[in-house]
């Protein structure tokens, strides 16, 4: 396990507080099977769930070999709110960076993809439907690297920021409680989806009372109008933020043990199908 300051690789990493430098922590695989996964953990871009959505996801990922980094983004923790757009500028540059080191790293630059939680999934979903833009000068590997995922797990993702999902603390600290719809608009990824979106897995319960199911329906309607492979699985019961669904202190446990199959759908997905 190793911790990588994404703007400058050799650089020291500070994990908390204003200071904070946004960084990588590498969960390397004993018996790796060629493919990396970048992980953003969710938080309404209040925090940074590193556990349950971070930590946690990277070690099962390695269980089956495949090699993991988990961002920690900046947030309104460090930053004044509104915070964009700082976290899409730092997970383009970590995909980036890390096909820039890939044979540091002793991974395929080739099969790399990005999964998100929550606002997590947010982002990686902008990553995945918008990894051309250029929103910051400041990434020198921008024209030599490309941050496309080679395919994307969105779980519970916030993907609309306007009419399907309540405006709520995510949209406030990523654009400001002052943000017009046209802005809200703008920034909610299934109005991007394209034939370039790399295939993508979602899973999502229909009782998230946070983050209403309807947001990776219209994900996945999108995917299917473009030709984009991918796979959706959504149960009927289940709080919102449940990471691999693992018995929490705020998840109901009959929730998790009805959807703890999901990571196993997961796993058979990357192994065969990616």
């Amino acid at each position: 396990m190793n911790l990588i300051n994404i703007w400058d690789i050799d650089a020291p990493v500070i994990k908390e507080g204003k200071d904070l430098t946004p960084y990588m922590t590498f969960f390397k695989a004993k018996n790796p099977i060629n493919k990396a996964v970048l992980v953003i953990p969710g938080g309404g871009y209040y925090g940074v769930c590193d556990t349950y959505e971070g930590e946690e996801v990277a070690e099962y990922f390695n269980e089956f070999g495949v090699d993991a980094f988990v961002l920690r983004y900046s947030t309104v923790s460090n930053l004044e709110e509104p915070v964009f757009p700082k976290p899409f500028c730092e997970a383009t540059r970590a995909m980036r960076l890390i096909r820039a080191n890939a044979d540091m790293f002793d991974i395929n630059p080739n099969c790399l993809g990005i999964m998100g939680f929550s606002a997590g999934g947010h982002l990686a979903s902008w990553v995945s439907t918008k990894f051309n833009d250029k929103l910051s000068e400041d990434d020198d590997l921008f024209d030599k690297f490309s941050a496309r995922p080679d395919f994307s797990v969105l779980c519970y993702p916030v993907l609309f920021l306007h009419d399907l999902t309540p405006y709520g603390i995510t949209g406030v600290n990523l654009l400001g409680e002052k943000a017009s719809d046209e802005e809200k608009d703008k920034y909610s990824t299934p109005y991007y989806v394209s034939k370039d979106t790399p295939p993508t897995f979602l899973f999502h319960t229909q009782a998230d009372q946070v983050v209403p199911v309807i947001n990776s329906v219209k994900y996945y309607e999108a995917m299917i109008e473009h030709g984009v492979k991918g796979e959706l699985h959504i149960y009927r019961p289940g709080s919102h933020g449940m990471g691999l669904a693992k018995p929490l202190e705020h998840i109901d446990h009959g929730d998790t043990d009805y959807c703890s199959s999901w990571p196993k759908l997961l796993k058979n997905w990357i192994i065969n199908m990616i």
